[in-house]
Formats: structure tokens, C-alpha cells, sequence
């Protein structure tokens, strides 16, 4: 999925950061913005087409901010949030 998922990283200061990655990048250790991390990873397939818009341009899924926009690019870094 291309669904931009927080995941959090320290800085070289010791800062913590979001970092917004395309869902399917996401991988089995990557803290998300809840504080949990990942440890597992599965494909789910459904018809149709699925694109919440919401005012904020966010949406909270599972307690996991996702956005409600997607990345069209190759690059996997696409928004860096500090």
C-alpha cells in the first residue's frame, strides 16, 4: 500500500522524529508513532477502493497515524516531520 505511516526514529541529538513511509515499506521492527513496534507483517486484499479524506489529512487506524494521502513517488522518504 501506498498509505503514509508514521514511523518514529531518533535523531543523531537524541530528538524523535516521524518519518511519513509509504505502508508497504513499512517493516518488522519499525516503532510506529503509538510506540509499538512492529512484529509482523501481512498482505490484505479487498475489492474496491479505499481513500478516507478527512480534514486534517490524518487518520488513526489500530491507535496508528496514517495519512490520508498517498505517495505516487518511487522515493520511500517522501515527508520528514520533525
Amino acid at each position: 500500500s501506498n498509505h503514509l505511516v508514521c514511523v518514529v526514529e531518533k535523531t543523531k541529538d537524541d530528538h524523535i522524529s516521524c518519518q511519513y513511509l509509504p505502508a508497504g515499506a513499512i517493516r518488522v521492527g519499525d516503532k510506529l508513532s503509538s510506540g509499538e513496534v512492529v512484529t509482523a507483517i501481512r498482505k490484505v486484499h479487498r475489492r474496491g477502493v479505499y481513500a478516507p479524506f478527512t480534514p486534517s489529512g490524518t487518520i488513526v487506524v489500530n491507535n496508528q497515524v496514517a495519512s490520508s494521502f498517498v505517495s505516487l513517488q518511487d522515493n520511500l522518504h517522501v515527508l520528514h516531520i520533525r
